[in-house]
C-alpha cells in the first residue's frame, strides 16, 4: 500500500502547493494530509468533519476540502490512511 496515491497528493503535502491546484485548496488540502497521515483511527479523521462515502466506490473514504475538491483515502486498521488523493468528485 502507498500512502499516496499520486504525485501531485505528495507534492501538496510535503510543500503545501502544487501546479493546478488554486492556493486556497492546495492549503486546506494541506492541513487535512497532515490530519490523515497522523491518524490512527477513524476518530482522529473525524476531527476534521463528517467522512464521506461514496456508493460506487465503498472501498473509499473522503473529506471534504473546498467546493467540489475532496481528500480521499483507503482506510486500514493497520495501516492507517493510504492512498491519499487530492481530487475533483
Amino acid at each position: 500500500m502507498q500512502q499516496f496515491k499520486d504525485k501531485r497528493t505528495r507534492e501538496v503535502y510535503e510543500t503545501r502547493f502544487a501546479t493546478g491546484i488554486p492556493k486556497h485548496v492546495s492549503i486546506a488540502a494541506h492541513e487535512a494530509m497532515r490530519v490523515l497521515v497522523a491518524a490512527r483511527s477513524l476518530q482522529d479523521v473525524r476531527t476534521l468533519g463528517a467522512i464521506i462515502r461514496w456508493l460506487n466506490a465503498p472501498d473509499l473514504f473522503g473529506t471534504f476540502v473546498y467546493g467540489k475538491w475532496y481528500v480521499t483515502y483507503a482506510w486500514s486498521e493497520d495501516f492507517g490512511a493510504a492512498e491519499i488523493c487530492l481530487e475533483r468528485r
